[in-house]
Order: C-alpha cells, then sequence, then structure tokens
C-alpha cells in the first residue's frame, strides 16, 4: 500500500532527527549542500558555516520526496517569506502541517519553522524541526541539530498547509513521464563526480540520467544495464565512491610528513630548506610520475595529471596508477635525500615516512590538483 503524502513527509523527516551541523565534517549543512545546487544556484552563500536551516530543512523534505510543488512558497530559506504565501489555516495543525514559530509577538517577524507530527493530548504540539536544540536550553531556532520537539500553541504563529490533494495529480503526472526512484539527486551528484553528464542535480530522472546511469552500468559491470538508478545500481555507485576515496588518504598528509624531525636527519638550516622545498614539490612529483595503463590503453603510459577522465574508466586502472605513482615516489626521495648528503639511515628514515603518508593520499585532493570535483 502506497504511503499518502503526509506520513512520507514525517518519515523523511524523522530520519534526519539526531543530525547535527556542530558534528557535521563538511562546511555548511547537509540540507544546504543538497539544495543549493538545484533550487538556488545562484545563492552560493547558503553553503556558508553559521547560516540558519530550519527552512530549508523544511524545503528539503518536500524536495526529497517529489513533493515541493505542493508546498505553499516552494523552496524557501526565510520563514517570513514562508509564512507570505498562502496556506495558513487555523489551529489546531494535522500531522504533515509546516508551523512556522514567533518567540516574540510584538515584533513583525517570524523565527522559526517546524512540521507537525501530532497534536498530543494536552494540547500541545509535536513537531520535527531543523536547527533546534534538543530541549529547552540552548537556542531554539539556531541549535543546529534536528529534533523531535514539543510547543505549545502559543508559541506557532501560523499553521501552513500542503495543497495534499494535489499530491495525486503530481504522481499521476510523474507515472505518465516516466518511473521514479529514490534519492535521484544523489544519484547525479555520485555520476558527476564519476564523469558521467548527468544533467542538473534537480532529483529528476529524464534521458540524461538514464543515458548517464546505463554508461556507468556498463563501464562498472552493473547489472541489469538498463539506465535505471535502482537499489542494486546506486548501492554499487555508493560503493564505488568508497573506493576511489580509500584507495589512499591524503597528498597533504605526505607534505607535512616529510618536514624536520625524523630520527637521526641533520637540522642545519641548509637542508631544512632542501627539505621543505622537497616536501613541496612531493604533490606535482606524484601527478607528473610515469603510470601504465590498463584495459584499453594497457601498454602505453601517462601521468595522473593528464588522465582528467580518470574516474569513468575501470577501478582496476586508478589503484594501479597510485600505486605507480607511489612507488615512483619513494623511488624519488631516496634519489633526493642521497644528493642533499643524508646518509643511507637518514634517506631510509625519510623513505618510512613517506611510505607511510603515501598510503592515506586521497583520490579527492588528487582530483582537486587535476581541477575535478568529487563528491562522496
Amino acid at each position: 500500500m502506497t504511503a499518502s503524502p503526509q506520513a512520507r513527509i514525517l518519515r523523511r523527516a524523522a530520519g534526519e532527527i539526531g543530525y547535527s551541523r556542530w558534528t557535521d565534517p563538511k562546511r555548511g549543512t547537509k540540507y544546504a549542500r543538497e539544495t543549493q545546487p538545484a533550487l538556488w544556484p545562484r545563492d552560493t552563500w547558503l553553503l556558508a558555516n553559521g547560516i540558519s536551516y530550519c527552512d530549508i530543512f523544511v524545503t528539503w523534505c518536500f524536495w526529497k520526496e517529489g513533493l515541493l510543488d505542493i508546498l505553499p512558497a516552494g523552496a524557501s530559506y526565510n520563514t517570513d517569506y514562508r509564512a507570505s504565501k498562502g496556506g495558513r489555516v487555523p489551529k489546531p495543525p494535522r500531522p504533515g502541517d509546516v508551523l512556522v514559530f514567533d518567540w516574540n509577538w510584538r515584533t513583525a517577524s517570524t523565527n522559526h519553522v517546524g512540521i507537525c507530527e501530532r497534536v498530543l493530548p494536552s494540547g500541545n504540539y509535536q513537531t520535527i524541526e531543523g536547527n533546534t536544540s534538543p530541549g529547552s536550553a540552548g537556542s531554539q531556532g539556531n541549535g543546529g541539530g534536528v529534533h523531535r520537539r514539543v510547543r505549545r500553541p502559543s508559541q506557532v504563529r501560523y499553521v501552513i498547509r500542503p495543497r495534499w490533494g494535489r499530491s495525486s495529480t503530481s504522481a499521476a503526472a510523474a507515472k505518465v513521464s516516466g518511473p521514479r526512484f529514490a534519492d535521484v539527486d544523489e544519484t547525479q551528484r555520485r555520476l558527476k563526480a564519476l564523469g558521467y553528464n548527468s544533467g542538473p542535480v534537480d532529483g529528476k530522472y529524464g534521458p540524461r540520467t538514464a543515458a548517464a546511469t546505463k554508461a556507468a552500468q556498463q563501464d562498472f559491470g552493473i547489472t541489469p544495464v538498463d539506465g535505471k538508478p535502482g537499489p542494486a545500481t546506486r548501492k554499487e555507485l555508493k560503493g564505488i565512491m568508497a573506493k576511489i576515496d580509500d584507495i589512499a588518504r591524503d597528498i597533504r598528509t605526505i607534505k607535512r610528513s616529510i618536514e624536520p624531525g625524523v630520527k637521526g636527519k641533520r637540522t642545519d638550516g641548509e637542508l631544512v630548506s632542501a627539505l621543505r622545498r622537497f616536501r613541496n614539490d612531493l604533490p606535482d612529483m606524484i601527478l607528473d610520475a610515469p603510470v601504465a595503463l590498463e584495459g584499453k590503453w594497457k601498454g602505453q603510459q601517462s601521468t595522473l595529471r593528464r588522465m582528467r577522465a580518470w574516474y569513468a574508466e575501470d577501478l582496476r586502472q586508478i589503484k594501479a596508477g597510485i600505486a605507480t605513482s607511489r612507488a615512483a615516489v619513494l623511488e624519488a626521495v631516496q634519489e633526493t635525500g642521497r644528493a642533499q648528503g643524508l646518509t643511507d639511515e637518514q634517506v631510509q628514515a625519510i623513505a618510512t615516512a613517506a611510505a607511510e603518508a603515501s598510503a592515506r593520499v586521497s583520490a579527492e585532493d588528487v582530483a582537486e590538483q587535476l581541477d575535478i570535483t568529487v563528491k562522496g
């Protein structure tokens, strides 16, 4: 049995409970990073740290479920804008309604927004909100987390009701236009990261997304090769991205690891300067090291700098390329160390540090040098 649109929205929102901007390792918030390229491509400031995201969270929930067209104001990141675009109904709210909060009714502006989960026997409202605190302590409208809260009716200035009746029309239109798949926007991001042209990241399954999906299925041996981003294909693409990111850790770690201080190494100023120059040259050495190609180019050589389309090639080739580059780096470490007058023991100490660091070279950092965007 198909879930109602209200149930889908609440399930999507509940699945995010526990998210916190304070523990998010990336810049900004998950919800802004996913919606901004598709909904507000010019508003890159939304990706900054510290941006209030309560209304972006509401937008994200409806957008992910393909129901943004039934939400009054549609894509919004401002509570006052949301409240000005209609859909207001009297209290009490119903499950799935959007609640606009006001902590100080003496001012004209509103403060916060969330989604009503249910009305409690006490008359208070149980909600799911983005960018709030888990309890009464801390900021209520900029607490940074997604939490289930209980609010008093006096805290709610407006109840905004989505046009639930139109959701069946939207679903019927989608059925006519083509099949629907979960998390199409996530698939589109992974396809782009792998070098495929899947069109804009808009969460819509269209001809370009289908063609890009089919090409990826062929290249990576994903079956069936039908161009449909079903569960099996999404799982494989996620795994491929994880493998690419796991090839190694970080080029910058190599640079840090070749700093003076290795046991037994000289510390005079001239040597320190030479080692730092060598350390700073390592990324270029990795990118320009000769790489023996596999697959359809077997028998030929190239460099990682020249392989701008390497993400779309066989994963074994990527691994072989990184491994070959590491060997070239270690050889260069030894040659440069001896040229600087180091002893064999000192050279070995530096080579060991370089070997340990090069085991952490990540595809993301190499891609940064190649001017390629990678998203996991």
